[in-house]
């Protein structure tokens, strides 16, 4: 029950977390805030977890077992997915064991063909502007998860690109989005593959040194 204070004819009550003194609302009101309330909440739920932890471990393993079938079946990928799946094997066999163990470690359904989709239109930008050598264009490094899309002109100066414009080009387009994006315009020109380390030296340096060398 709340500690109640008497002042001037009006009741306040003790917060039973920060043990400040409010006027509440109802006669039940025990917090004197909803950060309070929640907080009760999260402590409750705390206790009950730690004073039943084999209970509830006991209930997971019991439930697993009865519904492995079915969940089993919901993590089967659609077969778009096991085709491209299938394309990114043929491709590129040596990251399609990497793209395998992220597969591993996903969740759902879900998880996995964000995987597969993502590499999918990822392999593909990179093949097309190596001219399927999946290295970088500077220095030559191979590996997908080395390598990345670099704006040939500036991200930004590429805005003022009228062909490009035309077909929908904004610098805030990035990351997979970028990726699925040149494969569905048919890899416009202005783009090239470098590896990260290459990208990084261009952007803050105007070029990258690895040029240099070359001359």
């Amino acid at each position: 029950m709340n500690e109640k204070i008497i002042d001037n004819d009006t009741s306040y009550s003790k917060c039973k977390i920060c043990s400040t003194n409010f006027l509440p609302k109802t006669h039940n009101n025990k917090f004197c805030s909803d950060e309070c309330r929640k907080l009760s909440i999260k402590k409750s739920d705390k206790n009950w977890r730690e004073r039943n932890l084999e209970k509830t471990k006991q209930y997971s393993k019991n439930w697993r077992e009865r519904n492995l079938k079915k969940y089993n079946d919901k993590n089967i990928l659609p077969d778009q997915s096991l085709d491209r799946l299938e394309w990114i094997k043929k491709h590129d066999p040596l990251y399609s064991k990497i793209v395998y163990s992220k597969l591993s470690k996903a969740y759902n359904t879900s998880q996995k063909v964000s995987i597969v989709n993502r590499t999918y239109y990822q392999l593909q930008t990179i093949e097309h502007y190596t001219e399927s050598n999946n290295a970088c264009v500077c220095c030559g490094i191979k590996g997908v998860d080395f390598l990345t899309i670099d704006h040939i002109e500036g991200k930004k100066e590429m805005e003022n690109n009228v062909e490009l414009k035309k077909i929908g080009y904004s610098s805030g387009i990035r990351g997979h989005h970028l990726h699925r994006w040149l494969v569905s315009k048919k890899f416009p020109r202005g783009f090239q593959i470098l590896c990260w380390n290459c990208n990084f030296a261009k952007g803050s340096l105007g070029e990258c040194p690895h040029k240099f060398e070359k001359q």
